[in-house]
């Protein structure tokens, strides 16, 4: 995916979301906050490469069943690989996506999700003095569940996203602290 798809599908739910935020007052949209880890296991890359990130959400639910979040991410370290004796150190700089978020209330404390956007991710490749790195955007496409006890204002997101960058494969899983405002 290139740039060029990523900036149309940003302008095209831009105004989505900002129609949305303009009517929150009226609509009763609930905004949150989340801070979380997630394991990314990188499925299409030769090593094949597991990073621990810690990640960022804002999200603002217009009802009960529609939303939007945005999320950005980084790795906690790097994962050491041996590619053809010589060791490399990788590392993703960041992740940064947006999605549509679509949720069903199973009662009052939980509920499950589904989300699809965009995303584009920044890895760093490094061996002594060598460096290289790439960036890539793709698709998004997830599901999970988010708790909160007692239906109060703070809760816990497990989920598992699977990331798509130029046809390489990432399988993500998190948990996360979720407040909502």
């Amino acid at each position: 995916m290139n740039i060029r798809m990523l900036a149309a599908a940003a302008a095209i739910a831009l105004p989505m979301a900002v129609a949305g935020v303009a009517n929150a007052a009226d609509s009763g949209v609930t905004y949150t906050g989340e801070l979380g880890y997630t394991r990314a296991e990188f499925q299409d890359s030769t090593p094949s490469v597991g990073l621990n990130t810690i990640h960022a959400r804002l999200g603002a639910q217009f009802n009960q069943n529609w939303g939007v979040e945005a999320e950005a991410a980084t790795s906690l370290g790097s994962d050491k690989e041996n590619v053809g004796g010589v060791n490399v150190d990788v590392k993703m700089n960041y992740l940064v996506g947006a999605f549509v978020v679509g949720s069903y209330p199973v009662n009052e404390n939980v509920s499950v999700f589904a989300r699809v956007g965009v995303a584009s991710a920044k890895i760093e490749a490094k061996s002594g003095a060598v460096s290289a790195d790439d960036t890539n955007s793709g698709w998004g496409i997830g599901a999970g569940v988010k708790w909160f006890p007692q239906g109060g204002a703070n809760g816990v997101r497990v989920e598992y996203t699977r990331y798509d960058f130029d046809g390489s494969g990432v399988n993500a899983f998190g948990v996360g602290y979720v407040r909502k405002f």
